[in-house]
């Protein structure tokens, strides 16, 4: 059909949707990226996949993945190669990285610890991998993306049509607005996982290290003794050497479960603000009105 656009009153005028997946995406980086309010969230949400990223750092390939390979061989464990988080990809790809850390976690403290048996340079990276707050932020992670992994599929899915996108989100929404991590609603993760966590301070057989975050990390200088000379004739002078300085936060079970209860509810408000943004009303009205059963 050649010419212009048929007016909006011809039966030739289909609405246009956007497709489920890319706009929970966007939801999703809104919140990530800090914007309409979200900071809080995106900080600790960028904080949490960048501390996953450091098993990656240290045994995606060369030596750390042979020893990785091996660890998990020896003690019989589940061997999984520990990715990074593509910030190019659809949010629901993260949760294969998660998943990656949660299933191999055993095994990959274990390599690590191989690799460093004293860990005298690797002070942070210990709180980064080892911390009791990363693996309370990983149970409450999955409990999160799980779900909303699961609707981007669905919304993918052939045989779900484009009215079903509206109402999808809708319950996700929902369904985060629901969820309580202290009263383990809506979070099997957390209702298997935590209380191992809380109560013997390990997970998966890893003994957990209490949970401190690096708040600034900058250097100084500082004046220290030296002798100028040889050591029988020399004279003690001093000089300035420049010195790292870290500074440390305690993050304990309740800071945990109010950054991932915020960061849920930051969730929420973003898919429903992108429901408003890219539903059509169209098919605002026909997910109203059919699959009425379900």
């Amino acid at each position: 059909m050649k010419g212009p656009s048929p007016p909006s009153t011809t039966p030739f005028h289909l609405p246009v949707n956007w497709d489920g997946p890319h706009f929970i995406n966007l939801a999703v980086l809104d919140v990530r990226d800090g914007k309409h309010g979200f900071s809080d969230s995106g900080k600790h949400f960028t904080r949490f996949y960048r501390r996953c990223n450091k098993f990656a750092d240290e045994l995606k390939i060369g030596k750390g993945y042979a020893v990785l390979e091996k660890v998990a061989e020896d003690h019989r464990l589940p061997k999984f190669a520990p990715l990074s988080y593509a910030q190019h990809r659809f949010a629901s790809s993260a949760f294969s990285q998660w998943t990656a850390v949660f299933k191999g976690y055993a095994a990959f403290c274990k390599a690590f610890d191989e690799m460093n048996p004293e860990c005298k340079n690797y002070e942070t990276l210990q709180y980064i991998l080892k911390g009791f707050d990363l693996v309370v932020d990983l149970i409450c992670f999955m409990d999160i993306f799980e779900p909303l992994k699961l609707t981007m599929e669905a919304c993918q899915s052939l045989a779900s049509t484009p009215w079903k996108t509206h109402k999808y989100v809708k319950q996700l929404a929902e369904f985060f607005d629901s969820m309580n991590f202290r009263e383990k609603v809506g979070t099997p993760y957390v209702r298997k996982h935590l209380h191992e966590v809380v109560t013997e301070n390990t997970f998966q057989g890893v003994t957990l290290i209490e949970g401190y975050l690096v708040t600034d990390e900058h250097q100084v200088e500082v004046e220290e003794d030296f002798i100028a000379g040889s050591r029988s004739r020399g004279t003690l002078q001093q000089r300035k050497k420049k010195k790292t300085v870290i500074n440390w936060m305690s993050r304990e079970l309740n800071d945990c479960l109010e950054d991932n209860a915020q960061l849920t509810s930051d969730l929420s408000i973003s898919l429903k603000n992108r429901l408003v943004k890219c539903s059509h009303p169209a098919m605002v009205m026909l997910s109203e009105c059919l699959d009425l059963s379900h």
